[in-house]
């Protein structure tokens, strides 16, 4: 006997409409383009971690996992700071930049 997949129940039914309905409006109005078409794209580093002047500073250095925490969406703490003397080479982000990250976990959000 060949088992059958259960039956869609009205309220499955529905879901699956609206979900296909907000998919289309959103690529109607909201079409697809390259993330570096509307934002500047940037990545971090890490300063020496064996080297004790690079950090315990005043500088946020946010990682994917500060923005994996319960909190608000805006960012004004992370586990480690990083010292001016960690900074060479690297760039600040202004407030209000949008923090995205792209390593695990993946998708977590946070405004600087």
């Amino acid at each position: 006997m060949i088992p059958m997949p259960p039956c869609r129940t009205m309220a499955d039914t529905v879901s699956i409409g609206a979900a296909k309905c907000l998919r289309f409006a959103c690529e109607r109005h909201f079409p697809m383009k390259p993330i570096g078409t509307v934002a500047e794209v940037v990545s971090g580093g890490i300063p020496d971690t064996s080297d004790p002047a690079m950090w315990d500073g005043d500088v946020i250095r946010v990682t994917p996992k500060d923005l994996g925490r319960p909190r608000t969406i805006e960012i004004d703490d992370s586990r480690r700071q990083v010292s001016r003397q960690g900074m060479p080479g690297r760039r600040l982000l202004p407030a209000g930049a949008v923090l995205l990250s792209s390593r695990a976990p993946i998708g977590h959000l946070g405004i600087a």
